[in-house]
């Protein structure tokens, strides 16, 4: 898990509950060195957010494998199931994309 990522569980009935799950956006944020959908104003961002894919990382730095980038932008990816299912899945896809 990177360290922008955070985690909060619950413990219910012996089971750990993932409650909330954050880091794709900030950790993508963060390798970009700038928030995805600049080019757009006001409430366009909210929109493009909700309908469009976020922009390449490897658009702002030449230095990412493709590998990486995707590992880091499935955690926003719009179809739920196709995001990390937890903060260790979101770790492991991190980690075997490391060269």
């Amino acid at each position: 898990v990177t360290d922008h990522a955070r985690l909060e569980h619950r413990e219910d009935e012996g089971h750990e509950v993932l409650a909330r799950l954050r880091g794709g956006g900030v950790d993508a944020q963060a390798v970009a060195g700038q928030a995805p959908f600049r080019d757009k104003e006001g409430i366009q961002v909210g929109l493009a957010h909700v309908a469009e894919p976020p922009p390449p990382l490897e658009r702002f730095r030449d230095d990412l494998t493709p590998a990486f980038a995707e590992a880091v932008l499935s955690a926003l990816a719009k179809d739920p199931a196709a995001r990390p299912q937890s903060a260790v899945e979101y770790g492991q896809r991190l980690a075997a994309a490391l060269p």
